[in-house]
Parts: C-alpha cells; structure tokens; sequence
C-alpha cells in the first residue's frame, strides 16, 4: 500500500510539473508597435549635361543626355515609416519559442503603391539558445551591416547614405522597390525595373538563420529562394529563344561588438539577377546572355568617444564593392562594372542635442566588352555631402533638419531613394534641404493561454 501511495504521489507529482511547464511555455508576448518618420524637403537639380558636353561612358548611351534640370519643388517621403504587430510563444520554455511578426509601410505621402499588409520585414520561425531561423520577408544581412548604425536618426530617410551605398548609380535605387527578382527587367524612368542591381535589398521568398552572440561576435544568413527560375526555351516562331536561369541570392554577415566599438562585415551574391543589363548591357536570361553573377562587399566600422554621460562624439565609415558580371557571347556588349564607394559621418551629441557632417563618394569603377574592345567610365561616379541637426524630445521623438547635395559626374546618375521623378538626368546635381520629425510607439500585451 505504502509502495502505491508513493507511485500515486509521484504521478501526481510529474503532472503538475508537467501542467505548470505547459503553462510556462504557452506565455505569450504580443507588441503593436510603429515609426512615423515623415521629412517635407525642397529639392531641385542643376547642372545636367547635355550631348555636346558628354562623358565617355561607354554605358551611358546618347539619348540619356538631355540637359534638362528640374526646377526646385517641394516634396514629402515617409522613410521606413511602418506600423506592425509582433510577438512570441513560448514552446519549451526559455528553449524553444515562436516568433512572429507583420510589419506594413505607413504612406504618410500618400503613395499607396508599396504599403500593402506585409510589405514590410515580415516572418514567422523559431528561437532559441542555439539562435533564431525564420522565413518570411525581411531585411537580407547585407543591408543590415549599415541600417542600424549609420544614420543618427532610428530610421532610414532620403538624406541618409543610400545615395551612394548599395547603389551602382545609372539610376538603381540602393533599395529594390520590389522584394525579389524582377522578370524581364529594362532601364526605365523610374527605379522600380531597375531592381535587380540593387543591393540594400528586403527580399521575399527567402530564410533566415541568425546566431547569439559568442564574446561580441554573431552572424547573420539569408538565402532568397529560387522560385522564379526558368527552364530553357528554344525558339518558336516570333518568341526568341530563352535560356534557364536560376535567380537566387545568398547574404551573410559577421558582427562584432565591443563597447563602443562596432564593426561589420557584409556579402551579398546575385545569381542570374543580370544586374550587368541595367547598367548598359544586353538584355539577360537570353541564349547569348544566359547567366549572370554580381557580387557586394560592405564593411562598417563605428566608435563612439564618450567624454562624459552628456557629451559623445560618434565616428562611423562603411565602404563597398560592387561587381556584376553577365555571361554575354556577343561582341562589343558590357558584360562586366565594377566600383567602390564609401561614407564617413560624425555625430556629435550633448543633452537632446545632435550634429552631423557626412562625406561620401563612389568612384567611376571599371567595365570590360565582350571581345577586350575598349570600354570607357569617364564620367561617372559622384560625390555626397549631407549636414544635419536633431533635437531629441524623448527616446521616442525627434525633430530634425537636413541639407544634403549629390554631385554626379557628367555621365553619372546617382540618386537618393526615392529620387525625382523622372529620375535626374546624367550629370544633374541633387541640392535639398529639409525638416522632419521621427515618432516611435509600442504597446505589449502579455497572455497566458
């Protein structure tokens, strides 16, 4: 009898434990959150070339150059405005947990186009010890070596340093407007088609695995699936011949964090993206153009000089490498462009108090032709200066004032994001001054189920 009470009572034992366990581990964190960051600017271009006075880009074809400038106009951008819902439900306690999230652009500049639900970092995955892996779309590692360490505002806006970083210029905007690859893409007027030369990219269809963090140092690995790969197509009748691709995008990066030290390292590489065809090649994924490879390197290096709890004065430099390469057999088409760019900024803080000064520049790079014929970048490139001020009212609230210019070279076309519409001819200087005000909200819900 004793020997069953005791097997009662051991039972009984391991299901409350089991019962409180579940409890524990069906607690649930649920956060409605948001950032409002509208920025109201002037902004007009000069100094557009004309044909007479052309560079000798070889990529830059005659048409381009129209000399026109766009007179100065006021214009609203919402940044990364976003509104989202996130959270986490314990699994196995502090060793297995869901994590989720639906993030979706806020238009304050009513531009509809791109803030549908989800539109923004979105996923769903798991979390624990060993690290967090998710699917969805968000942010590929790549772009997260600069986005939370750069800009002195929480938030990115068109006076940051995507004018220069992550674009090669010929008009690509540094963020795709579309989460993926883009079929068929042609240099337009706007930067939308020129997607797939981008590299300060969110992108769908793609997994994510990101690690803890080991005596400061973590890495990050995305994998932006395949789905839109091709089979080969042969010619039938008016349809020309096609061949398979495979557009997929592999992006890691390593951190390392040590007080007020932080440095980055990001890569990135494009498969059968033909960034090469936006930049003045051929038209890819054709049976003369059938595969392409393009390759971004960052590196990100910031210090903070802390003189007393009031007064900090934070130093930050980033540089990249883009090359992009499409295996073109026909002679005299680009099938290669490369060039390196950087940005410097310093951030100097007291109180609420924020100034900066940043100076950036990407250089005119090099191209190669089918064939070893000469091929010339004389003329690209450009160079970005930007000022700023903040008051910080709150950790949640800023208002700010920013002045920045871009100056392309006679054959350039480098632009902050979004950029006029249309975009500024080759050689137009972008001259902009501006005020905005940053808001961040969040209220969490905590459950049990």
């Amino acid at each position: 009898m004793i020997q069953k009470e005791r097997l009662a009572l051991a039972a009984l034992g391991s299901v409350l434990m089991a019962t409180e366990a579940a409890a524990q581990a069906l607690e649930a964190d649920v956060e409605l959150y948001g950032t409002l960051v509208p920025h109201l600017e002037l902004i007009a271009t000069a100094g557009a070339t004309s044909l007479s006075g052309r560079g000798g880009a070889t990529q830059v074809p005659n048409a381009a150059f129209t000399g026109i400038d766009e007179p100065g106009r006021l214009r609203m951008t919402p940044g990364t405005s976003h509104l989202g819902v996130r959270g986490t439900v314990g699994l196995l306690g502090d060793a297995l947990a869901v994590v989720w999230q639906i993030e979706s652009g806020v238009p304050l500049d009513g531009d509809l186009a791109e803030s549908t639900i989800a539109s923004r970092n979105s996923r769903v995955g798991l979390t624990g010890s060993w690290g967090t892996v998710f699917f969805g779309i968000w942010d590929n590692p790549y772009k997260w070596a600069s986005l939370p360490i750069v800009n002195p505002i929480a938030a990115g806006f068109v006076a940051d340093y995507t004018a220069l970083i992550g674009s090669p210029g010929f008009g690509v905007g540094a963020l795709e407007s579309s989460p993926g690859y883009v079929e068929n893409a042609a240099p337009g007027s706007r930067p939308g088609p020129r997607s797939n030369a981008a590299f300060y990219r969110r992108d769908a269809n793609s997994i994510q695995y990101w690690s803890p963090t080991f005596y400061g140092l973590s890495a990050r690995v995305s994998y932006t699936a395949n789905e839109l790969s091709r089979a080969e197509r042969p010619l039938s009748g008016t349809a020309a011949a096609l061949a398979e691709i495979s557009p997929g995008i592999f992006s890691g990066l390593l951190s390392y964090d040590n007080g007020p030290l932080e440095l980055r390292y990001g890569i990135e590489l494009h498969n059968d993206y033909f960034g090469v065809s936006l930049l003045g090649g051929s038209p890819g994924g054709t049976s003369s153009n059938p595969n392409s490879e393009d390759v971004g390197q960052q590196g990100v290096a910031a210090y903070s000089f802390s003189f007393s709890p009031e007064l900090t004065t934070r130093v930050v430099a980033t540089v990249d490498y883009l090359f992009y390469e499409n295996d073109d057999n026909v002679g005299g088409n680009v099938d290669q462009y490369q060039r390196a760019a950087f940005y410097a900024l310093v951030d100097q803080s007291y109180q609420s108090h924020h100034a900066w000064l940043a100076y950036g520049q990407a250089d005119s790079g090099r191209c190669s032709l089918v064939g070893d014929s000469p091929c010339s970048t004389d003329g690209l490139g450009a160079r970005m200066l930007t000022l700023g001020y903040l008051y910080r009212f709150s950790p949640n609230t800023d208002v700010y004032a920013a002045a920045y210019h871009v100056v392309n070279k006679s054959s350039s076309t480098y632009a902050p994001f979004p950029p006029n519409d249309p975009l500024p001819a080759p050689g137009a200087n972008l001259r902009s001054i501006g005020v905005g005000i940053l808001h961040r909200f969040s209220a969490t819900l905590s459950t049990g189920q």
